[in-house]
């Protein structure tokens, strides 16, 4: 939509901005999404009633986004430097899908990559959930919860052929009781291969909209209760190094900082 009020676009500076745009030094902190909403679509509400998992994520960007010219979510690329066009985004993000599609091995040679075909947006109910999506977006976009009024702009979203892939390893190596149909158990060990286990956002059944931070935070705590429980209580050196520095309650930018050292981005912390 655009909009009278100064976007990411106009207060970049040069060379993303215009020639004429002055920097906003403040605008260099911007998360770029700056609000998220989580909603459960109808389509996914008829598909199985009893869920209320939310499978539609809405994202607030303050900046011009062009399906077409932005092939990296969230990027800045939404045209061409300088930005010209002073709009802000709402990005509706499918957390579920029903397309499926397939890996194949061209060779049995280790070294040969297998070839990965990706069939989104190829099934009915994902292009039903997103044009329930795009709609909702709209209704939201063009509200009167906006303090000026704004005018949208038709990029043909919620089309079969007008989206962005984000691609999420959750599922590949999924968790579950059979061979068949997964690769790890409930104890993420490897099926038919002893002392093998996989720890890692792979085993988690099925995606979601959600970053996979926690779930990942939380199956490398489950593994390791799992591996202590196999393999015995742990060493005395263990133990200690578990006890030393029991964190606060609160988490803070500059406890990180001092405890990790400089050698770490605040991404990896």
């Amino acid at each position: 939509w655009r909009t009278a009020e100064p976007t990411l676009s106009q207060m970049m500076g040069e060379p993303i901005s215009s020639d004429d745009a002055r920097a906003e030094p403040a605008a260099y902190g911007s998360a770029v999404l700056e609000a998220t909403a989580r909603v459960r679509s109808a389509a996914a509400a008829r598909a199985d009633s009893k869920s209320t998992r939310p499978d539609v994520v809405l994202s607030f960007m303050p900046l011009f986004y062009a399906p077409k010219s932005a092939p990296l979510q969230y990027s800045l690329q939404g045209e061409e430097w300088p930005l010209r066009t002073n709009a802000f985004s709402i990005l509706a993000t499918l957390g579920e899908t029903k397309a499926q599609g397939s890996v194949t091995f061209p060779s049995g040679a280790p070294d040969v990559s297998p070839v990965v075909t990706h069939e989104a947006m190829t099934h009915p109910e994902d292009l039903a959930r997103a044009r329930e999506a795009v709609e909702l977006a709209r209704r939201i976009g063009g509200s009167q919860a906006f303090s000026q009024s704004t005018e949208a702009i038709e990029n043909g979203a919620g089309g079969p052929d007008m989206w962005t892939a984000v691609y999420d390893g959750r599922g590949t190596c999924r968790m579950g009781k059979h061979h068949h149909d997964s690769v790890v158990d409930h104890e993420l060990r490897v099926h038919g291969i002893s002392g093998l286990r996989v720890v890692d956002g792979s085993v988690i059944p099925v995606g979601s909209p959600y970053l996979a931070v926690p779930e990942v935070l939380a199956l490398a705590e489950r593994a390791s209760d799992l591996l202590i429980k196999h393999h015995g209580k742990p060493s005395p050196e263990a133990t200690a190094v578990l006890n030393v520095s029991v964190p606060d309650t609160r988490v803070t930018i500059q406890g990180l900082s001092e405890t990790l050292g400089g050698g770490f981005s605040m991404m990896q912390a």
